[in-house]
């Protein structure tokens, strides 16, 4: 299941390293929870969770689930 970063304490959803963005359709997709983790880890992007991306064949996306999967802090 692809997922996406979510910070936590905006709702912005993650792009690029430092740059947060309210329009999820053009947020980074991972193509799972474990790419998503390890990201957050290596490259220390805090204070997010990550959270489900429903519907997405390819690049278009609908609105992305509301249940975090993890919280990184």
């Amino acid at each position: 299941m692809k997922m996406m970063l979510q910070q936590a304490s905006s709702g912005l959803y993650f792009k690029s390293k430092g740059e947060w963005i309210a329009d999820f359709n053009k947020a980074r997709v991972f193509d799972d929870w474990a790419d998503a983790y390890e990201y957050s880890i290596f490259q220390k992007v805090s204070d997010s969770f990550i959270v489900p991306c429903v519907g997405i064949p390819g690049s278009e996306r609908s609105d992305p689930g509301s249940m975090s999967e993890l919280s990184i802090k």
